[in-house]
């Protein structure tokens, strides 16, 4: 019930901000708060096909949007107009700046290019037989041949230099291979 007398709240701010509103409005209104009483946000048909059928009738469209607090929880919400009614209302929650922190520190850091260095041995392909086991990088596809300079992961899988960091770089320091995934010492606490 308490969700129910905070979209109804939501939703007066939302109709003083639109004066006099037309049968139309009347009607979008109905379908949206049928729509948030049932507590789903999921799809509703009905509304969605009686928005488009007046949105395409209806020219020129305009946005605005608002930035309200209900049960001490911001919300941004965004509605599309014209003339005669409304076209389409989003309702959408606004983190607050502790939901963002915690969710930035729960993902993994990227790896650094001393990191990588650190973690990852160098190996010089030689004239004498010091190949790796792979015959050529599975990122380039070319063959290893004597004098690439090759980065040996803890997984023991083999890449040119220049092909591997901008990968490990990129997706958070995982092997294209096996989809190991390396972390410095530091971030393992």
């Amino acid at each position: 019930m308490p969700r129910t007398k905070s979209i109804h709240s939501l939703l007066s701010k939302l109709h003083r901000a639109f004066p006099q509103p037309s049968h139309d409005q009347q009607q979008h209104s109905g379908l949206i708060e049928q729509h948030y009483h049932s507590g789903s946000t999921a799809y509703n048909p009905h509304l969605s096909s009686h928005l488009s059928s007046t949105a395409q009738t209806e020219q020129p469209t305009r946005s605005t949007g608002i930035i309200t607090t209900v049960d001490g929880k911001q919300y941004k919400v965004t509605v599309s107009f014209d003339a005669q009614s409304i076209s389409s209302c989003s309702i959408v929650p606004i983190p607050s700046f502790d939901e963002m922190v915690k969710s930035y520190r729960s993902k993994p850091q990227c790896l650094t290019l001393n990191d990588i260095d650190r973690l990852f041995a160098v190996h010089i392909i030689s004239d004498n037989g010091g190949m790796p086991m792979e015959e050529e990088c599975p990122i380039c596809l070319a063959d290893f041949v004597p004098g690439d300079s090759v980065y040996v992961l803890p997984c023991s899988h083999f890449y040119h230099k220049p092909c591997i960091v901008p990968w490990v770089l990129h997706r958070n320091g995982n092997c294209p291979l096996c989809k190991a995934h390396f972390r410095p010492e530091s971030q393992h606490q």
